[in-house]
C-alpha cells in the first residue's frame, strides 16, 4: 500500500514542476512582450519627431523691408527653400522687452514675397517668425527655421 501512494505522489511532483515551468516560460514570454512593445513604440515616436526636424529644414522665411508707424508694422516675408508654407507664428518684441505672439494664417508659395501688415502698440524693436508647415492634418510649427529682423524703423 505504501509503495502505490509514494507512485501516486512522485507523479504529482513531476505534474507540478511542469505547471510552475509553464508559468515561469509565459510569465517571461509577457514581461519580453511588453519591454519590446514599449520600446518599439518610444523608436517609433523618436523616429517621427526627426521626421518632422528633417522636413521644417527645407522651410525657410526671410524677412525684409520692416517698418512701423504708430500703430501699425509692415514687412515682406519670403519663402526662400522647397516647401510651401502655410502659416506663421511671429513674436513681436518691443523696445521694452515685452513679447506678444501672433499666428497669421497666410499661405506662401515657394520664392513668393507677401507684404504683412499687424496692427501693434508701443515701439517694435525685434520681429521673430516661425514658420507652420501642414502634413498629414497637422501643424508642424518649425522653430529651427525660425528668422527675426531687429531695428524696425519708422515709415
Amino acid at each position: 500500500m505504501k509503495s502505490r501512494f509514494l507512485k501516486n505522489k512522485q507523479g504529482i511532483d513531476v505534474m507540478i514542476s511542469w505547471i510552475l515551468l509553464i508559468a515561469i516560460s509565459l510569465s517571461l514570454g509577457v514581461l519580453v512582450y511588453s519591454w519590446v512593445r514599449n520600446y518599439s513604440e518610444s523608436t517609433a515616436s523618436d523616429l517621427e519627431s526627426r521626421s518632422i526636424e528633417s522636413r521644417c529644414e527645407v522651410v525657410y522665411a526671410s524677412l525684409s523691408n520692416a517698418c512701423q508707424t504708430s500703430n501699425e508694422l509692415y514687412f515682406d516675408i519670403t519663402n526662400k527653400k522647397d516647401l510651401k508654407i502655410k502659416g506663421f507664428l511671429f513674436g513681436i518684441i518691443d523696445i521694452f522687452g515685452n513679447a506678444e505672439n501672433r499666428e497669421i494664417n497666410e499661405t506662401l508659395l515657394v520664392g513668393e514675397t507677401k507684404r504683412i501688415t499687424i496692427i501693434k502698440q508701443g515701439t517694435i524693436a525685434r520681429i521673430e517668425v516661425i514658420p507652420i508647415i501642414r502634413e498629414n492634418e497637422q501643424d508642424i510649427y518649425c522653430v529651427m527655421s525660425k528668422s527675426y529682423l531687429e531695428n524696425i524703423r519708422y515709415c
